[in-house]
């Protein structure tokens, strides 16, 4: 049914909120329709993101399912991060493609395998110094591998969260020589290889044992030790239960309008097994929502606590850079969490808040207790919206 006719079917209401196009939200306050555009920029209205938040039961997964359906009819292209398969079925009535992202070989996604880095032709004046860091520019930046190489110091660090100082440095400088044996290096343009032509994480794995027979013969004991237990951090994703999930080409594609990455049964999993995929997951996302500048992309996800790891804050500095960079590029981010509390960790908070607020479209549903004091200090609610969140209706 066209918006106009949808519309016309309100006559006496209140005037509410009409972009003229878009999609019905809801009614406000006094029955007038909302009716919003969310690719529309003017005014304060900057970015497409949305953070919506609320105790578990209140209707948050209904408003999503809702506003990512009529985005759907109107030619968005959707990514969901399902921790919970909650969009499932949802996925299979709209012919999309649904993926078990917790093992599936059909939905791998290889560490080491550099994704190409978006380039900026447009610069950010809001933003100084974010161009050079993120974008390759006629030479002046870095090139795919050492902006890869920065996502892969963030995944081991998410993966082996007991990575010291030294065995960073060590596993960093047997990576770049991985990728030399493959011929891959600072000057490689990853668009033009082949997920095939990537290495592996048995090619790294067995690259530090091959160093550590070495610096065994030459005696360096210290460095051997260093090469042998980051082979032994590497075990199980070289050749035990993560093995699955990343030990092998990259075969995660979409084509379909709907793609949904299902992660549930990584539930079971440790944490830190959780937070790196996740984590690979988004970086995949971004590398598709970032490829085409002139196609509406969504990136919505799901449970976000789940991505957070307080000791290893670059992950949600990450997902801040993505919040803050995907006006550019025709996408947005749909943040959507029980508790605005689990962004607001000291550690974190500097990025979690800036996560929080940099989204236009905030909807908040019930809560209570410290996550009702958070809100309130984070968005300065009024009387009456703390009463209305405290009553937790849907």
């Amino acid at each position: 049914m066209p918006l106009r006719t949808f519309v016309g079917g309100f006559p006496f209401s209140s005037s509410g909120l009409n972009d003229n196009a878009g999609c019905y939200v809801a009614k406000d306050a006094t029955g007038g329709l909302v009716v919003l555009d969310f690719w529309l920029r003017e005014n304060d209205r900057t970015n497409s993101n949305f953070v919506i938040m609320g105790v578990p039961g209140s209707g948050k997964s209904a408003a999503v399912k809702h506003i990512t359906l009529s985005e759907f009819m109107l030619g968005t292209k959707l990514i969901f991060i399902d921790p919970e398969s909650e969009y499932k079925d949802f996925c299979k009535n709209l012919n999309g493609n649904w993926l078990d992202a917790g093992g599936s070989p059909k939905a791998r996604v290889n560490p080491l395998q550099i994704m190409p880095i978006p380039r900026n032709d447009v610069p950010d004046e809001t933003e100084q110094g974010l161009t050079d860091y993120y974008d390759k520019d006629e030479g002046n930046g870095l090139g795919d591998l050492a902006l890869y190489i920065k996502h892969l110091e963030i995944f081991f660090s998410l993966y082996i969260p007991s990575l010291t100082d030294k065995h960073k440095a060590v596993l960093k400088k047997t990576l770049i020589e991985l990728y030399k044996d493959f011929n891959i290096d600072w000057n490689t343009d990853a668009k033009k290889l082949k997920p095939e032509d990537f290495p592996i994480i048995s090619d790294i794995y067995n690259k530090l044992l091959e160093k550590a027979g070495v610096s065994k013969e030459e005696g360096k004991i210290e460095t051997e030790n260093i090469y042998e237990d980051l082979a032994l951090f590497l075990e199980d994703a070289a050749n035990g239960a993560d093995s699955a999930l990343w030990n092998g080409p990259t075969t995660l594609q979409t084509d379909k309008q709907i793609t949904v990455l299902d992660t549930y049964s990584l539930q079971s999993t440790l944490n830190n097994v959780k937070r790196a995929q996740y984590f690979l997951l988004e970086t995949w996302s971004w590398n598709i929502m970032s490829s085409d500048r002139t196609e509406k992309i969504a990136l919505i996800c799901d449970e976000a606590y789940l991505m957070i790891d307080p000791e290893v804050p670059q992950s949600l500095v990450f997902l801040r850079n993505v919040a803050k960079r995907d006006r550019k590029y025709e996408a947005g981010l749909f943040i959507i969490s029980h508790s605005v509390v689990d962004f607001l960790d000291p550690k974190i908070k500097m990025y979690g808040q800036a996560l929080l607020d940099t989204p236009c479209y905030k909807i908040l549903f019930g809560t209570d207790g410290q996550n009702l004091e958070e809100t309130d200090k984070l968005y300065n609610l009024t009387e009456a919206e703390r009463e209305l969140l405290e009553s937790k209706r849907r």
